[in-house]
């Protein structure tokens, strides 16, 4: 097991009262980040459903976080899979005529994200990537791309499930990345250089989180404006830290194979990537 640095935390600083009530739901405890941005979890207070409160207040909106949640709720309702978590609505507070804070309502998932999930055995992790590629395959055929693929951004359920969460980047395939500086090294090249969206971005995103859940650590990331020669030493410089690693040939070329820095040599389908990924757990 491991955990990304950048993983947010739950700010003890501020105590949630007993009873608040915010976007409708009475809220029961403080997720991630603060009273001002992050993430909640609430109850519905006549029939008790828990939801997760991913919110934004006005005043802390320096980076169009508040348009990220209502595009992710606008993409999660075309989608529709037991492996991908649902909207539950768009909401906001108002103070006057001002929006105060935003917030998007999506289904609560009770279990760890895959870098905090105690560390799986081959098979196991094997079969839940597998079924992240069934999920991202449902997302590839309503025309979209996650762009965001990553360990803190995979829950596993209560019953050893995933369930991806985390669409606030997602992109119509065919649209343009915008180069933008991003604090975490699962992203695809083409994501980074302002390149076309395709299925490819998620196949790396599949690649990048096996080798970091195997190597317990994410591999040195791609960098802007890096030359193909760098970018293609870089992957030899993967295969190395696969092998220390200890990860054995088959699963070790199909990791490198989805992380290829150049989108036209990994699989097109990320199913190809499932498929293989069944087959090794059955070995």
């Amino acid at each position: 097991m491991f955990s990304e640095p950048w993983q947010d935390t739950a700010c003890e600083d501020e105590p949630l009262r007993p009873g608040t009530r915010r976007f409708g739901l009475r809220i029961l405890a403080r997720l991630a980040g603060d009273a001002r941005r992050g993430v909640e979890l609430g109850a519905d207070p006549e029939r008790g459903d828990l939801a997760a409160i991913k919110h934004v207040a006005a005043a802390a909106d320096d980076d169009g976080a508040a348009a990220r949640l209502e595009h992710e709720h606008r993409v999660l309702r075309d989608l529709d899979h037991p492996g991908i978590r649902r909207s539950l609505g768009w909401r906001r507070e108002r103070e006057g005529f001002q929006t105060s804070s935003s917030a998007v309502l999506l289904r609560f998932v009770d279990g760890a994200t895959l870098d905090r999930w105690e560390s799986p055995d081959l098979p196991e992790l094997c079969r839940v990537m597998a079924s992240v590629c069934r999920a991202l395959a449902h997302v590839h055929g309503r025309g979209l791309v996650h762009a965001d693929l990553r360990p803190r951004h995979i829950v596993i359920d209560d019953r050893d499930r995933p369930v991806v969460i985390s669409f606030g980047h997602a992109i119509r395939a065919g649209g343009r990345f915008s180069s933008e500086p991003l604090p975490h090294p699962f992203a695809a090249p083409e994501r980074i250089d302002g390149g076309v969206a395709t299925p490819r971005a998620d196949v790396f995103g599949v690649g990048a989180t096996l080798a970091a859940t195997l190597c317990r650590r994410p591999l040195e990331a791609v960098r802007p404006g890096e030359r193909p020669a760098d970018r293609l030493a870089r992957l030899e410089q993967w295969d190395d830290d696969l092998a220390q690693a200890g990860v054995h040939p088959p699963l070790r070329r199909l990791v490198l194979k989805a992380m290829h820095p150049d989108p036209l040599r990994r699989p097109a389908f990320v199913e190809a990537i499932g498929s293989h990924l069944e087959d090794l757990a059955d070995t």
